[in-house]
């Protein structure tokens, strides 16, 4: 069965952008409120999507309102090359590697 993504509810609309995202097989991942919308008893395995990201390798940074989601996610950061200034080519090469997901679904 098909439809359009915005006839979904707001907790699947925000399954499918996140869908999207992994699909683009990015190496950083922005993650803006992620499981807004998304009841209580699916969350888990978004978390779990998130954790095995970050387990092969990807960066993610998560941005959520609700602390508990945030302290249950919480891994050490670090910095493995040094910092790069925004701007020039190295933007460019950024671009394609980073995947970006927002809590309005989109």
């Amino acid at each position: 069965m098909e439809q359009p993504v915005t006839s979904l509810s707001g907790g699947n609309q925000q399954k499918v952008a996140l869908a999207r995202l992994l699909h683009q097989d990015a190496d950083v991942l922005l993650l803006d409120e992620p499981t807004r919308g998304i009841d209580i008893a699916a969350r888990p395995s978004v978390y779990q999507t998130i954790s095995e990201c970050a387990e092969r390798g990807k960066a993610v940074l998560m941005i959520s309102s609700y602390l508990p989601e945030l302290f249950g996610m919480l891994r050490p950061a670090g910095c493995k090359e040094p910092w790069v200034p925004v701007g020039g080519a190295a933007d460019k090469r950024m671009d394609s590697r980073v995947g970006y997901c927002s809590g309005n679904g989109q």
